[in-house]
C-alpha cells in the first residue's frame, strides 16, 4: 500500500512538471552556438510575435575557458536592441529560466546572444536556444 501510494505521488509531480514545460514551449525556438575562437554570436533568426512565456536554456561547456552569458535579447526596428534577460554560466554549467512577458511585450521580437566574459573575450563552448 505504502509502495502505491509513493508511485502515484511520483505520477502527480511527474505528470505537472511536464506540464509545466509544454506550456512555456508554444513551438517556436531559436538557437545558437559558440566555439572557442569567437567573441560572441547571435542566433541568425528571432522569434517573431511572442506570447506568454519565454525560455531561456544555456549551455557552458567543460571545455570552456571563461564564464558564458547567455542573453535573451528584444529586437528593436529604430533602437539599440534591448535585453531582456541574462544567464552567466561557470564552465560545465547549464541552466535555463522561465519568464512571463508582459503586456507591451507581447507580440515583440527576441533572438538569444552568446558572450564570453571579458571585453573581446574569446574561449567558451556552448550554446543558447530560446523557446516561446
Amino acid at each position: 500500500m505504502r509502495l502505491s501510494k509513493v508511485a502515484i505521488c511520483t505520477l502527480v509531480v511527474s505528470i505537472f512538471m511536464t506540464s509545466g514545460v509544454v506550456f512555456a514551449r508554444n513551438g517556436e525556438k531559436v538557437s545558437v552556438s559558440i566555439d572557442k575562437n569567437q567573441t560572441s554570436a547571435k542566433s541568425t533568426n528571432s522569434i517573431w510575435n511572442c506570447q506568454g512565456n519565454l525560455e531561456l536554456v544555456g549551455v557552458n561547456k567543460k571545455s570552456s575557458k571563461r564564464k558564458l552569458y547567455v542573453t535573451c535579447m528584444e529586437q528593436k526596428d529604430y533602437a539599440a536592441d534591448r535585453k531582456e534577460e541574462e544567464l552567466k554560466l561557470n564552465i560545465d554549467q547549464s541552466q535555463d529560466y522561465t519568464w512571463a512577458l508582459s503586456a507591451e511585450e507581447n507580440g515583440e521580437k527576441f533572438y538569444v546572444k552568446l558572450n564570453p566574459e571579458g571585453p573581446l573575450a574569446k574561449g567558451c563552448v556552448g550554446n543558447g536556444t530560446l523557446y516561446d
